[in-house]
């Protein structure tokens, strides 16, 4: 490979064939090149994805070692925060049996674990789906764990759905497994049946900004008899109502939201609205929930 040859973009290389092919040493050291594992780069402007780096590690570098924790999670689509998932040249994870002594250079921290178990239907492999979340709610808070589990347990997660009762089994019984108590904790808060990880984000919110829990999708009677009005989260003992208002940017989304508030308004309530923003930076939308509930205890 001459001085001028550019690597194959988006590919995982081995330093030995890079060299056997004529790329010098301080090519190499150069920032022309990210350091994946031992042994081997990915070019810096084009760097190969996270599952073909994890492929390359676990059939060439490490074979036998099962994927797992946040690598695992990330390529199994769990939702992750962004300080967890992977950057090129960052932390890869891997979990081995309890003597394997096997190493894979800085980037790759190896776990030893007597009985990880293995996830049949993933395409690369996995550690079992306890030894995943086990592993998970080491380097995840709770309410990230709650995240996750929500999702596992939606129609999000297709093939991969747990039950409550199945994640609680492999949480409560078996062998001791680092994480198993704040998998515990997690799933005390974890809901079955949950749409999509907004639902989830959006709880947590409210739980974070201690705002008392809302009731979830209201329906109210309007004055016009057979026709309701939806309310998305709704507090009725001091009737306000809040609706999301980022769920679609249709013009036909929009119509029906300014009618939702219309209805509301017409039946007394006062409307607020969330958005994504508001989940980013909450500190906005509390300040005008306080305000509207000390407007109706005013008013009381």
């Amino acid at each position: 490979m001459s001085p001028r040859t550019r690597p194959p973009r988006g590919a995982v290389l081995a330093r030995a064939e890079l060299r056997a092919a004529g790329v010098h040493p301080r090519r190499l050291a150069s920032s022309e090149f990210t350091d994946v594992f031992s042994g081997h780069v990915t070019p810096s402007s084009d760097p190969a994805p996270l599952f073909d780096i994890a492929d390359v590690l676990v059939r060439a570098r490490l074979p036998g070692a099962l994927l797992s924790h946040t690598t695992a999670a990330e390529l199994c689509d769990l939702p992750l925060p962004d300080h967890a998932r992977y950057a090129t040249g960052g932390t890869l994870h891997v979990t081995v049996p309890a003597a394997d002594r096997r190493r894979a250079g800085p980037q790759v921290t190896t776990h030893r674990l007597s009985n990880p178990g293995q996830t049949a239907r993933e395409p690369l492999p996995t550690v079992g789906m306890p030894a995943l979340l086990c592993g998970l709610a080491t380097m995840l808070s709770t309410e990230e764990m709650v995240l996750v589990l929500d999702h596992l347990m939606g129609p999000a997660a297709e093939h991969r759905r747990r039950s409550r009762d199945e994640i609680w089994r492999f949480a409560s019984i078996g062998a001791p497994m680092p994480g198993k108590a704040r998998l515990r904790q997690a799933l005390w808060r974890a809901r079955p049946d949950v749409p999509s990880g907004i639902h989830t984000r959006i709880r947590r919110f409210f739980h974070l900004a201690g705002v008392p829990p809302p009731v979830e999708n209201l329906s109210l009677a309007t004055d016009i008899p057979g026709i309701s009005v939806r309310v998305d989260f709704a507090y009725p003992e001091s009737r306000i109502g809040i609706l999301w208002t980022d769920s679609s940017n249709s013009p036909r989304s929009r119509r029906g939201a300014r009618r939702r508030e219309a209805d509301l308004l017409q039946l007394g309530w006062i409307v607020l609205h969330l958005s994504l923003a508001d989940l980013d930076d909450p500190q906005g939308f509390v300040a005008v929930f306080r305000a509207a509930s000390r407007t109706r205890r005013a008013a009381a």
